[in-house]
């Protein structure tokens, strides 16, 4: 089979719920685009190529040897203290050959526990004293995984 369908929308939409701040981008040799995430119907992958559709069944096509990154901005959830007024905006980014992760908007005068949970919810990466700092996650089997660092959470494919 030449394509194959990645629902990342679904997967996403029922693992994190999507709000209009969640945003993908594709990052080219050319430039960036982003897309919401609650406009997106599907990203095909084929053997050389991506394709971004929207709700409108409209596509746009991106040469896998152009794409030099694609990023997840996820409007994430404080699990504790939360309050209408706090909305915390981290983006998690996780490399394109799966090798390491960032949070980038993270204060780095703030050192917290960063754990990585698999699928099956044991920890398989753990930083005491965290500090924002790229993670490397290339030890880590393909797979779905939860992130918390802080008080914040995410979900990424790897």
């Amino acid at each position: 089979m030449r394509t194959r369908i990645i629902a990342i929308l679904a997967l996403l939409a029922t693992a994190l719920g999507t709000h209009a701040d969640d945003v993908v981008t594709v990052v080219t040799q050319n430039g960036q685009k982003s897309y919401s995430m609650d406009k997106l119907a599907r990203i095909e992958l084929g053997e050389d190529d991506l394709v971004v559709v929207g709700s409108d069944e409209k596509g746009t096509t991106y040469a896998f040897d152009k794409v030099q990154k694609i990023l997840i901005s996820l409007n994430t959830t404080a699990l504790n203290d939360a309050t209408a007024d706090s909305k915390p905006t981290l983006k998690l980014t996780v490399s394109t050959d799966g090798a390491e992760m960032s949070f980038n908007g993270w204060d780095s005068n703030i050192a917290a526990p960063l754990y990585v949970y698999d699928a099956g919810g044991r920890s398989v990466l753990h930083r005491e004293a965290w500090r924002g700092e790229t993670v490397s996650i290339s030890a880590l089997a393909k797979g779905v995984y939860v992130v918390k660092a802080g008080e914040h959470t995410a979900k990424f494919r790897k």
